[in-house]
């Protein structure tokens, strides 16, 4: 059965970045939930005029019913966008954050750069593949997220594959120590926890002995081992 909802994932290109500005003492992030003709890792591009009729239906001027969310959770809420337009780059919003201590704990991961990408939940109007390329010609927007991984398994997939371990690793440790020092609540610590744990398991994937992934040298497998070996320990004191 195909899904209704589906997700595209934005992290942002060379000329324009995902998040443009967050304001953390009026709680306001401003950005691209999505790009127009840019394939993302899924192999889905976003055709401009895509989101048109949907933005002027249910955008701020219309229904009012497109929602700002982390993590594509209906039940985490940030608000609802108070701009939201298609410009000749992509779908571009600012919006509001609530004063919770959700919405603070998403203020501070995003001014740190731990939470850095949008993703857009979305139902597909109109699409048509061409060599391997998905075109959404239309879609009905239901919400925008500010995301640490994208929702598209495959996206997830091809982006490691095109990472090193020692990439993989450097991140660990740099938000292994972030999680040491942040000032956000519990809740937002369970959330950097999972993401360091996601990290490991990509970790302990990259070194498999099974098609073995760029960056590794020959004899280097037991340092690696014995360095996730060291990553689980410091999770489970942290966990």
């Amino acid at each position: 059965m195909k899904k209704l909802i589906k997700y595209l994932d934005f992290g942002g290109t060379g000329d324009i970045p995902a998040i443009k500005d967050i304001d953390e003492k009026r709680l306001i992030v401003t950005g691209y939930f999505g790009a127009f003709n840019n394939v993302d890792l899924g192999g889905d591009i976003l055709e401009p005029f895509s989101a048109n009729r949907t933005i002027i239906e249910r955008g701020p001027k219309g229904s009012n019913d497109i929602f700002f969310l982390r993590q594509h959770d209906t039940n985490s809420l940030l608000g609802k966008p108070k701009v939201l337009k298609a410009d000749e780059y992509g779908i571009y919003h600012e919006s509001p954050i609530s004063d919770t201590t959700l919405g603070k704990d998403t203020a501070i991961l995003i001014r740190d750069g731990v939470l850095n990408k949008f993703s857009i939940g979305y139902r597909v109007v109109q699409e048509q593949h061409i060599n391997g390329v998905n075109h959404l010609k239309e879609i009905h927007l239901y919400e925008g997220s500010v995301v640490t991984f994208p929702m598209n398994e495959n996206a997830i997939l091809t982006g490691v594959k095109n990472k090193s371990v020692e990439d993989v690793q450097a991140e660990f440790t740099e938000l292994e120590k972030y999680i040491r020092k942040t000032t956000v609540s519990d809740d937002g610590i369970k959330l950097l926890l999972l993401k360091l744990r996601q990290l490991q398991q990509v970790i302990i994937d990259l070194t498999k002995p099974i098609d073995p992934p760029k960056g590794i040298h020959p004899g280097r497998e037991k340092e690696i081992a014995e360095k996730i070996k060291l990553f689980t320990k410091k999770l489970v004191q942290n966990g």
